[in-house]
């Protein structure tokens, strides 16, 4: 049981979305086997769970600049939200706005959100499951995490598509593809395939993807936002 999930760590934290993501991920409730799996692992972010916030931005943010691209971006799009500029009282008004369940973790530099009713952009979207919202030292959005509850291959195709097509014109073109460019429901068919997208530019990376998790869990969609300043704070 423990290579299977430690496979099935791989093969969605490492292999699917980068290292950076799998500090979101894995406290969701889709990513908690995967958080069993990769406890004690070298070199793992997980261990960062007894850091302060500070240490866990200066963490994150590192890692953006360490996978960022050269090209600026047309905007830091994420969820509706403009990263680096969005505050948190911005945030809270809109979860409020939408009686989303949200509550503080990371001694309050998270919002974790669950089985949020209404999606800010597309209102045909999956539904979302789980959602994080982090701030920096001064309340400002920083990063997204999210999972979509599971669905049909169909849909998550079709919504993916929609979503790249958004961020291509927010942001810029993808840098690169992941798993199957171009996916058609079919392509989905089998356990852990999947399709998605990359965009990583100066500052900015966002990661966006629909797996096959199975016939219990579905086709879920991965979204993932970060931003961080050019340099380091003094």
């Amino acid at each position: 049981m423990k290579k299977k999930l430690t496979r099935i760590a791989l093969r969605v934290g490492l292999g699917l979305l980068g290292v950076t993501g799998l500090i979101g991920f894995a406290h969701t409730k889709a990513g908690r086997p995967l958080l069993n799996a990769l406890r004690g692992a070298p070199g793992c972010p997980v261990n960062l769970d007894g850091a302060s916030p500070a240490e866990v931005e200066t963490y994150r943010a590192g890692r953006v600049r360490l996978e960022q691209g050269t090209s600026t971006a047309a905007s830091h799009y994420a969820l509706g939200f403009e990263l680096g500029k969005t505050t948190r009282q911005q945030v809270v008004a809109w979860t409020e706005s939408q009686h989303i369940a949200c509550k503080g973790i990371r001694k309050d530099s998270v919002l974790s959100c669950s089985e949020v009713p209404t999606d800010p952009v597309d209102p045909t979207a999956p539904k979302i499951e789980d959602l994080h919202l982090q701030f920096d030292a001064n309340d400002h959005l920083v990063a997204i995490d999210l999972f979509r509850v599971g669905v049909a291959s169909a849909p998550a195709i079709e919504y993916l598509k929609s979503l790249e097509k958004h961020l291509d014109a927010a942001v810029g073109p993808p840098t690169n593809h992941l798993g199957i460019a171009n996916a058609a429901p079919s392509d989905l068919s089998h356990q852990f395939q999947m399709s998605g997208a990359e965009y990583h530019y100066k500052g900015y990376v966002a990661e966006v993807s629909a797996m096959n998790f199975g016939k219990r869990a579905g086709v879920r969609v991965r979204e993932q936002y970060q931003w961080a300043p050019a340099t380091p704070p003094a």
